[in-house]
């Protein structure tokens, strides 16, 4: 497994993608509307694809400052790894599929951090 990404819920996503470039130095790999066409993402990466992190306007609710951070692990076999964490006896959500390529749960930690199982397809 593989660290894949951080989630962060933002205001203004042009603004944080700005940001983010400007102060970070990260470049902006992909940006698309959810099908449900509620939510904005962005992705930014550096150079050499270490570090990501993944930008989200929800238009239905803003963010609280400081609140809406989520730690991303890569999984090849989704189905599988939420069938694992689930035996083991977390609650998780259940499967979610912002597009056809794309995958994911959530689980959380012992201390209620949101962490998100994701397979790209």
């Amino acid at each position: 497994m593989r660290y894949a990404h951080t989630t962060i819920m933002v205001s203004d996503i042009e603004e944080s993608i700005e940001f983010y470039q400007a102060v970070v130095g990260l470049e902006l790999k992909c940006k698309f509307m959810t099908d449900q066409e509620d939510k904005l993402l962005a992705f930014l990466a550096d150079k050499d694809g270490g570090t990501e992190i993944e930008l989200i306007q929800d238009f239905r609710q803003k963010p609280q400052h400081g609140s809406g951070i989520s730690l991303g692990f890569a999984v090849k076999n989704i189905e599988a790894y939420l069938e694992k964490i689930r035996s083991m006896g977390y609650e998780t959500t259940d499967i979610i599929s912002p597009n056809i390529r794309t995958q994911f749960f959530f689980v959380n930690d012992p201390d209620g951090i949101k962490i998100q199982l994701i397979e790209q397809i």
